[in-house]
């Protein structure tokens, strides 16, 4: 995406990529590790959108393409490794839009508290709109 539509994606960060390889004459980029992304999130984001699985309580079955069946398993964003790393670096959950087998999460950085005793902020907001 970056390289097809580059003015499109202006100020836009990989938060997985972990360096261009090209540089050193390789095919392959490397990906940065869930142990990086709270640190990585906390000194570069205010905001991150996430594609991810989308949320099922159940085992989900589906025929596509013939006699191709697809399995998908329970998943909850909420509490996966890359949720709780993000919500370390500063970010909490906002919004949570399920399409067809994914969703797209939007994270954001939480105003300071403000006021002459201010109270923590919660961490994560959850909800769906």
């Amino acid at each position: 995406m970056f390289d097809g539509l580059p003015n499109e994606f202006r100020g836009v960060k990989d938060m997985g990529n972990d360096g261009d390889r090209r540089t050193e004459g390789r095919l392959w980029d490397k990906e940065r590790g869930v142990n990086q992304w709270a640190s990585w999130a906390a000194d570069n984001c205010t905001a991150a959108w996430v594609l991810a699985d989308a949320d099922r309580a159940d085992d989900d079955f589906r025929q596509e393409n013939g006699n191709l069946w697809w399995t998908f398993r329970q998943f909850q964003f909420m509490g996966t490794d890359m949720q709780v790393s993000l919500d370390y670096g500063g970010l909490a959950v906002v919004h949570q839009e399920q399409f067809h087998v994914l969703q797209v999460v939007h994270l954001v950085q939480p105003p300071p508290a403000e006021g002459p005793d201010p109270q923590p902020m919660p961490r994560t907001r959850h909800s769906h709109w």
